[in-house]
């Protein structure tokens, strides 16, 4: 709210902290006030600058951030039965006692700031320090209690830990493990395992008998293992067949992803059934054209895996079973190509979503 001095027409908003303003006393002294300054009436809200007031007018109890509030300083007025000064001298005199008076609160706060912050780091201190206390006392318990309940059973961990990382037996079975987006960090360890475990370790995809991954991803060695009928499993049926020391049934940890069965519409275990049944490219020749993604050189080992023959060119004898697989930014380049009649159009994303549901659609 802005303040305005009934008598020089200076307003707070116009003047610094020092200045305060002051209504008009309400008894008889209101009229001494009048007749010191002049004026011949005062509204019930006018007030006065604290510049038309000498500095020992002014009694100080208690001191905020700059002075006294408004109301302590009237009432001390009143109090004092003073009248209000016209003289320029007495406005000097009293702006520079509010401003000693405002630096004296300044250091006090200041002071009384850093005392507070002192207190709070100490409370923090020792209370830290109750809780490590009682931490490490649970902690001594718990282990106490451990060495007289636990010794069979802390033994027995350890002579089965032992009996773990002893060098495993090779397993008959012929097991070539290819790995997927597994960027684990225990990824050389799980190779170390698979070497230990009887079985070999190959980035090709076509070799592999089990695919190792964490989920259904549209990658090349994903939709490759589909279309072969390879089973896809998580890190759990390795570290199994690691602690047993032979390699359990793949099928028995085939990965579980709600999401990408939810998004495809199809169930993992079904479409390695089918694949492992029949090709789902079988007999097919596939014309791949080059702007495809993913990429002619993908898609070839996809359509090898899935059964198709993979294809440059067209040649002469047409067959009834022929896929073209293209994109809109290519259907100009291959124009000659759709003159076959017996070629069947489709998309890269048909194609994929054909192999993970293990069902053409044309």
């Amino acid at each position: 709210m802005v303040y305005k001095c009934l008598y020089c027409g200076s307003t707070s908003k116009n003047n610094d902290d020092a200045v305060s303003f002051h209504r008009f006393p309400k008894d008889q002294r209101r009229y001494l006030w009048l007749d010191s300054l002049g004026l011949s009436n005062a509204g019930m809200w006018d007030k006065i600058c604290s510049r038309h007031f000498n500095p020992q007018h002014f009694i100080v109890d208690s001191l905020s951030k700059h002075h006294s509030s408004s109301k302590t300083v009237e009432d001390n007025l009143n109090s004092l039965n003073c009248e209000p000064s016209t003289s320029n001298n007495d406005a000097s005199i009293w702006k520079s006692f509010w401003n000693k008076k405002k630096v004296q609160c300044q250091v006090k706060g200041k002071s009384d700031k850093q005392n507070n912050i002192t207190h709070e780091v100490k409370e923090n201190k020792e209370r830290y320090q109750t809780r490590a206390i009682t931490r490490k006392e649970i902690a001594s318990k718990l282990n106490k209690k451990r060495k007289q309940d636990g010794d069979e059973e802390s033994n027995k961990k350890i002579c089965t830990r032992n009996k773990i990382l002893e060098p495993l037996v090779e397993n008959s079975s012929e097991i070539v493990v290819s790995f997927s987006y597994l960027k684990s960090r225990h990824l050389q360890e799980m190779k170390q395992f698979v070497d230990k475990t009887g079985g070999s370790v190959t980035d090709e995809i076509t070799q592999c008998t089990v695919l190792v991954t964490d989920k259904i991803r549209c990658t090349m060695k994903i939709l490759s293992a589909i279309a072969r009928g390879c089973p896809i499993v998580n890190a759990n049926w390795l570290k199994h067949s690691y602690t047993v020391k032979m390699f359990q049934d793949a099928n028995d940890f085939l990965i579980v992803d709600k999401d990408a069965e939810r998004k495809y519409q199809f169930k993992l275990k079904e479409s390695l059934a089918k694949a492992k049944t029949k090709k789902l490219l079988d007999g097919y020749n596939v014309l791949v054209t080059p702007s495809v993604k993913p990429g002619p050189q993908e898609m070839k080992v996809i359509i090898a895996c899935a059964g198709g023959n993979y294809v440059l060119n067209w040649t002469d004898t047409q067959c009834t079973k022929e896929l073209i697989v293209t994109c809109d930014k290519d259907r100009n380049r291959w124009k000659p190509a759709w003159d076959n009649d017996f070629a069947k159009i489709i998309d890269s994303d048909t194609l994929v979503t054909s192999i993970i549901r293990q069902k053409l659609t044309i």
